[in-house]
């Protein structure tokens, strides 16, 4: 098969190794905004496809939960390149119509597939109006290997056992795990391109996170005692049920850095002053505290506060069972004028 060219107009991905190609290609490619793609055309890639070993072929609720739980992970990530903030509400209905999966169940036993290179094209229009040059290519094909690349999927499950295993979390229902490896070398490789992809597009990290959380609820749902292939890759129910798990005592740093509304204010802390805030990609809601070495932090924050707008912000943090915690303000600046009031209900405490 054929490399797909840097500079190529129009993409044509057939496989996963042609997006593999593909991102290296637009990775490496330097002339930027002279590199403009105008189509991408995925055909017969990529796909979705949950099997299990079962004598049934009708889904239990479980199941189904977690089928809804992946569909809503792709319209958030939409919603991140379209507006910036993973809400699915900002979404029209025909957009969601549009990226929405059809899964067909068939077999005697369970075979869940869907056909996602019919609904990922959607995805073009929006990002060529966000983005320029290479970095829509970088943009709609990295999405697409998140969430659908069998190689990123291997990738989690080394993730969630090495996680197991660092904790003393490596129970007997992973015993058939405990000398397996889900990555090969290239893999490994592979991930390191992904980790240059969110460096040049800082919204697929977001994406990322989205489907690594239904990929997790996909594990949550899937019989202990069955045999599993997710998206090709063989696993038991119940160790795939034990990597879904939260591991105890794993917890990591973390810096975000993006725009935040301002929900409340708490300056009688003894600790420092205290804001609570909305991170307008995920919706998600923390407490930080301000840096009291960062001069003119406070001054930038309450302004933002009173005039109801967001800020950015550089935020460190401690992330624990997908939760976040202590929470740092190290730098924030005001957006520019025009931005939209975000903030419905505020107090000062």
């Amino acid at each position: 098969m054929s490399r797909t060219p840097p500079n190529a107009n129009q993409i044509v991905i057939r496989s996963e190794d042609d997006a593999w190609r593909a991102l290296e290609a637009a990775l490496g490619d330097d002339t930027g905004k002279d590199s403009p793609v105008k189509s991408i055309k995925f055909s017969g890639w990529p796909n979705l496809h949950i099997y299990l070993d079962v004598e049934r072929s009708t889904l239990k609720a479980t199941e189904m939960v977690a089928l809804v739980e992946f569909q809503q992970a792709l319209w958030r990530s939409f919603a991140l390149v379209k507006c910036g903030e993973a809400n699915i509400a900002l979404l029209t209905d025909e957009e969601r119509s549009a990226l929405e999966l059809n899964f067909v169940i068939s077999g005697g036993s369970l075979d869940i597939a869907a056909k996602a290179y019919e609904v990922l094209e959607p995805y073009l229009p929006e990002v060529i109006k966000k983005m320029e040059g290479k970095h829509v290519a970088v943009c709609v094909v990295g999405v697409a290997l998140i969430f659908f690349g069998g190689d990123v999927w291997k990738a989690h499950l080394q993730t969630r056992l090495e996680e197991h295993k660092a904790t003393q979390a490596h129970s007997e229902r992973m015993e058939e795990l405990s000398g397996r490896r889900f990555v090969s070398e290239q893999e490994t490789k592979r991930m390191r391109m992904l980790d240059e992809a969110y460096k040049q597009v800082l919204v697929l990290r977001d994406a990322k996170e989205q489907a690594d959380e239904a990929r997790i609820a996909v594990l949550k749902s899937m019989p202990p005692e069955a045999n599993t292939k997710l998206q090709g890759i063989a696993i038991g129910g119940s160790a795939a049920n034990e990597l879904a798990r939260n591991v105890p005592h794993v917890g990591k740093k973390v810096t975000l850095e993006g725009r935040f509304a301002i929900e409340r204010v708490d300056a009688r802390n003894p600790a420092g002053f205290r804001v609570a805030l909305r991170d307008l990609r995920f919706g998600t809601k923390f407490t930080a505290l301000l840096d009291k070495d960062a001069k003119g932090l406070q001054d930038i924050v309450e302004r933002a506060f009173f005039d109801k707008v967001p800020f950015k912000a550089v935020i460190e943090t401690f992330r624990k069972n997908g939760k976040i915690h202590d929470a740092t303000i190290q730098s924030a600046e005001r957006l520019p004028d025009g931005w939209k009031t975000t903030v419905k209900v505020a107090k000062i405490l």
